[in-house]
């Protein structure tokens, strides 16, 4: 029956499912076969016969394919790879457009924006792949509100004036590291804002968790802070290298920038910390949760 596995297995191949989805579907999809092959036999048809039939009737791969993961997350796989695809090559395009442009001094917000904006979106749609309900999906869109307060606070100086004429930057501080400038050394305060930043995370991921009892959307935020952080370090450096000279709100001169870089990685080094220890906690949560709906049973 290595036909049967061969197609089974051309189904499967790219679904997205789960690892354990996968071998469950497998199972059903092996037991109606070898069922339809059997009945096949007994009407007087030649094993070879009776997989070829069977497998025609079953379905073509595309179609069951694209009809699994319809099902499962709402569309096609084929649609998925598509908007990807898009969303890399929009980000390509506007991070070399911008390189272009300020090589000969056009250079705002909205371009250093775009890239990006395009990055999270993108974070955003290959993170659907780890969702299959409508609350994952909330609490998916959820994740960057924090970074998203971070830029406008950076970028367009939202927030800022608030409390009797006292700067406000709260979020810019905590959750956009692109501002970090540590021209004097690695402060102590410096490492109190990283380790306040790390603890707001904590607390999102949390929530995100209680919500939606789904670790990796829990954990997302984490994952959306040290992408965005190590973006900022290569395109600067992008900028730096093609000698561009630029006014921007969060670039003032690369010497400068690049002063916070060992911020940057101690920032990423402390979220990674942070993010592990807390993987670790919910999963020693589930297998005691899991545990102990097994006892009761």
């Amino acid at each position: 029956m290595e036909r049967v596995r061969h197609y089974i297995d051309s189904i499967l191949e790219r679904s997205y499912l789960k690892k354990r989805e996968k071998s469950q579907c497998a199972e059903e999809m092996e037991a109606h076969l070898h069922c339809s092959i059997q009945e096949l036999l007994d009407q007087g048809f030649n094993p070879e016969e009776a997989i070829d039939r069977s497998i025609r009737q079953f379905g073509s791969p595309e179609e069951l394919n694209y009809r699994l993961t319809k099902e499962t997350y709402g569309y096609s796989g084929k649609s998925i790879r598509e908007v990807g695809r898009g969303l890399v090559l929009l980000f390509l395009c506007s991070t070399a457009g911008g390189l272009f442009l300020s090589r000969f001094g056009v250079h705002n917000r909205y371009i250093e924006l775009l890239p990006i904006t395009c990055v999270v979106v993108l974070f955003l749609c290959l993170s659907l792949l780890l969702t299959r309900k409508n609350v994952d999906r909330v609490c998916l869109v959820s994740v960057p509100l924090f970074f998203f307060a971070g830029y406008l606070q950076a970028y367009f100086q939202v927030l800022v004036h608030t409390f009797r004429g006292q700067e406000f930057t709260l979020f810019q501080n905590l959750f956009f590291s692109g501002v970090f400038d540590t021209t004097g050394g690695l402060s102590i305060f410096s490492f109190e804002l990283m380790g306040i930043g790390s603890i707001c995370l904590a607390i999102q991921s949390l929530v995100l968790y209680a919500i939606c009892h789904n670790r990796y959307i829990a954990l997302l935020p984490f994952g959306l802070s040290i992408t965005l952080t190590l973006m900022h370090m290569v395109t600067f450096r992008l900028y730096a290298l093609i000698g561009s000279s630029i006014r921007s709100p969060v670039y003032y001169g690369y010497e400068r920038f690049a002063n916070g870089d060992p911020a940057r990685i101690v920032d990423i080094a402390l979220k990674l910390s942070v993010c592990l220890l807390l993987f670790i906690v919910i999963r020693l949560f589930d297998y005691y949760v899991s545990q102990r709906k097994v006892r009761t049973v």
